[in-house]
């Protein structure tokens, strides 16, 4: 009888803290990570067959960083931080982000890139999530590992701005991610140095 009871007590504390802490996010090496990203941006880039172009130089930041913005907590406690009137990023969890510009471009030339990139990548099993080819702009999901975001779009100065984006990753250590080695880009390999 002791052992039946003590058995429950201890599976109602296990279902306990993973409702406390709802859903983990997936664990990952945050430089393996930006190498993949990486990868999957110089892949866009190739795709889109530009004309000669110019890589814009950086405009304030690494071309390679982390997000919390949209890493919150789950389960119950967030929901308690919720009531308390906050939202509260899940501890050492983040998003990685690679993000480039390339310059002189025109609209007509970003719209048949991307139409380009479109039709090229999803031969070879990327998704398109949208696809706008009056304003030039395209959402792909590359394939597996899912969870990657690929944002390509025209702006009004002339550049293509491409984003890629990890689902949200809890790194392996260190905990912080200023004390992260992230690597340089080398995308798009053609234009940089």
């Amino acid at each position: 009888m002791i052992a039946a009871v003590t058995v429950g007590l201890c599976l109602g504390l296990v279902l306990f803290v993973r409702a406390w802490s709802g859903k983990p996010y997936p664990v990952a090496d945050p430089t393996a990570t930006a190498h993949r990203l990486d990868g999957r941006t110089q892949a866009v880039y190739d795709a889109m067959a530009l004309p000669p172009v110019h890589l814009e130089t950086p405009w304030g930041h690494n071309d390679i960083s982390t997000d919390n913005s949209a890493c919150g907590m789950r389960g119950i406690r967030a929901w308690i931080n919720k009531s308390d009137g906050g939202w509260r990023p899940e501890p050492n969890t983040y998003a990685i982000v690679e993000d480039w510009k390339v310059a002189d471009v025109t609209r007509p030339t970003a719209q048949a890139a991307l139409q380009r990139a479109q039709q090229a990548l999803t031969t070879h099993g990327w998704t398109v999530v949208s696809y706008d080819p009056d304003s030039a702009h395209l959402v792909l999901h590359p394939p597996a590992p899912a969870g990657d975001t690929v944002d390509v779009a025209f702006d009004s100065l002339d550049h293509i701005e491409v984003t890629a984006t990890s689902e949200c990753v809890t790194a392996v250590l260190p905990a912080f991610p200023d004390m992260w080695t992230l690597p340089s880009p080398s995308a798009p390999s053609q234009l940089r140095n």
